[in-house]
């Protein structure tokens, strides 16, 4: 059974590893040494092609504010940390758990700089300067699409307003944005994936992840494909190794075949990051030797892949 107390759970053991030897991807943490924290357990919403639901049977369960602050006092003391990644798959869900936690990272005045992933309904311009003032320097979001009718389809409960809300509310108070896109999803054509990411440079988010779509087995939407029909079909050579959000397994209606597809992501890349005002973007927020040095470094991986 889930253990219900997650307070429970002693903290690693850090003492056993050498922090400083750890190196992040580009664009990933400003400060360094930096670590991963996992807050909570689970996800309350059900996305259709999410697995997070099925892998803890629709629980969500979090630590107490007290346990985590303690946590990163520890992490600062005794290890130097300067920067944690919270890597939770909904950080913030409970948000009278997020105030809490926000207040006593400003009055204690805890010197620690922090991103973490959540929802775009969660966010608004109070929360935002408020998460700013307690050192989130970067959010990443689930946007999916910027098309109506494939939010509605993947059951995101999220309406393209909310995310352009969003992206403005932490663009004011200075905070980066990471946001994540499907492509191939249900109801999707070339023509809507051309107009969102035509769409999406103007909004102008800091970085941006393309994936395709992959019903993994146990979610909703392979349900939806396998015993419905709906939506599209998996490939005949659809097999666990290719689940890597990367490799098309399914083809939607809207799509001719997994070429048209691996096209669009090409294209998605390419048009979003090679653009002049994205790359004046991200010099103008340069500021550090460090920033720099990631800076580079992310654009030499960028080069080569795309």
């Amino acid at each position: 059974p889930f253990l219900k107390n997650l307070d429970d759970l002693s903290y690693p053991a850090y003492h056993l590893v050498d922090i400083s030897k750890y190196r992040p991807s580009p664009h990933h943490v400003i400060r360094r040494p930096s670590v991963t924290m996992m807050v909570a357990r689970g996800c309350p919403f059900k996305c259709t092609f999410c697995y997070v639901p099925y892998l803890f049977e629709g629980t969500y369960r979090t630590r107490s504010v007290d346990h985590v602050i303690g946590e990163i006092k520890q992490l600062i003391e005794k290890h130097g940390v300067k920067e944690i990644q919270f890597m939770d798959d909904l950080f913030g869900a409970n948000k009278r758990w997020l105030e809490q936690f926000l207040d006593k990272i400003i009055e204690e005045k805890i010197d620690i700089t922090w991103s973490c992933l959540t929802r775009i309904d969660v966010m608004d311009w109070e929360l935002a300067k408020k998460m700013k003032k307690a050192g989130c320097w970067c959010i990443f979001f689930g946007m999916e699409s910027l098309d109506q009718e494939v939010l509605n389809a993947i059951d995101k409960r999220q309406t393209v307003e909310q995310i352009e809300n969003a992206i403005k509310a932490c663009k004011k108070v200075g905070i980066q944005i990471r946001a994540n896109f499907i492509l191939g999803s249900p109801t999707e054509t070339p023509e809507k994936a051309r107009k969102m990411i035509k769409k999406l440079c103007r909004l102008n988010p800091d970085y941006v992840k393309f994936n395709v779509m992959t019903p993994y087995p146990g979610t909703i939407i392979y349900e939806q494909v396998v015993k419905e029909g709906k939506w599209g079909k998996l490939i005949e050579e659809y097999d666990e190794d290719k689940l890597t959000n990367h490799e098309v397994v399914f083809i939607p209606f809207g799509y001719k075949n997994a070429e048209e597809i691996l096209e669009m992501r090409k294209y998605a890349f390419r048009k979003y990051y090679f653009r002049p005002r994205y790359v004046l973007s991200r010099v103008g927020k340069i500021r550090t030797w460090y920033d720099v040095k990631r800076n580079f470094r992310g654009l030499k991986l960028k080069s080569k892949r795309y």
